[in-house]
């Protein structure tokens, strides 16, 4: 999750559409978006009827709910959304390379982790 994260930071920093992108956001999107592959089948983080990406967005939109440091004013319905977003969508670029900021790259910074920079979900983005 770490390497999504770092990867992220250096392909936005190398394409300026996304170098204004919430950092912070992209941040949290990076090192929770796999929460919802949780192995223990007791997990409160997984469900039997969703997708690993739907469970780690969810997880995501609760660790935020429940976390004391949270600033509710920071973290607005749309903030929260596109957490969510940039969480689900992270394994389907052909939808979330045409999104926000965040969720661009937020899904390119875990492609490059999953697949290396020379994966065809990266391709075009650095010419």
């Amino acid at each position: 999750m770490i390497r999504s994260w770092l990867f992220g930071f250096i392909l936005a920093s190398k394409v300026p559409a996304l170098t204004t992108r919430d950092q912070e956001l992209h941040s949290l999107a990076a090192i929770l978006h796999d929460v919802g592959l949780d192995p223990n089948p007791t997990s409160s983080f997984i469900s039997t009827d969703k997708c690993f990406e739907v469970d780690s967005a969810n997880a995501a939109l609760t660790f935020l709910s429940s976390s004391p440091e949270v600033d509710e004013m920071e973290w607005d319905h749309h903030r929260k959304q596109l957490l969510w977003d940039a969480i689900a969508l992270h394994a389907v670029p052909h939808i979330a390379l045409h999104k926000q900021p965040e969720v661009v790259a937020t899904s390119l910074g875990i492609a490059v982790a999953l697949v290396g920079p020379e994966g065809s979900f990266s391709k075009g983005l650095m010419t």
